[in-house]
């Protein structure tokens, strides 16, 4: 199968982050530095019916980090050649589901679980700005997605915009 084939050097950088991420160290988030309200202590986590690493946010960014490593393994499969229609209309179909699952998920975080959660904790300003720039990226690519005949022509985008989103992905 084409995935055990040696991959690029852009798929080599997309596993060891992707690795990483896996391995981010927890947070002791009793601590009050992370308080941004003394009346709500950070003691809830006996009431979790379930881990943390099997919370929704956690199962939403590995889904999307799920989703840049087969983009990435496709296109390094497809290669430089010219697509044939079915192949450019997958590939788009793929992209739309990413990029909409990506503008539900930051809709999600900012528009509901940051303002709530920053009503109780002290956020890292970097976990909305970012969107910005993934925002950025993301048009860019939907632009060579509606004209892509090779997929060269994402190479160097696709490889920015993961570099940029995985750590995103961690944080």
């Amino acid at each position: 199968p084409f995935w055990l084939k040696p991959y690029k050097s852009s798929v080599n950088r997309l596993f060891i982050c992707a690795m990483n991420g896996l391995r981010t160290k927890p947070v002791d988030t009793s601590k009050p530095e992370f308080q941004a309200e003394p009346s709500f202590a950070a003691d809830k986590e006996s009431l979790w019916k379930y881990p943390p690493w099997d919370d929704g946010w956690i199962r939403a960014h590995s889904a999307v980090r799920a989703e840049l490593q087969q983009m990435t393994l496709l296109i390094a499969h497809l290669g430089d050649r010219e697509l044939e229609a079915w192949e450019v209309h997958a590939m788009r179909s793929i992209w739309d589901c990413h990029y909409e699952h990506v503008h539900d998920h930051h809709t999600n975080e900012d528009g509901i679980m940051t303002p709530s959660m920053a009503t109780r904790i002290n956020l890292p300003a970097k976990l909305t700005t970012d969107h910005e720039g993934l925002v950025a990226r993301m048009e860019g690519l939907k632009v060579l997605f509606s004209s892509l005949t090779n997929t060269a022509q994402l190479d160097h985008a696709w490889s920015e915009y993961q570099t940029y989103m995985l750590p995103h992905l961690f944080e």
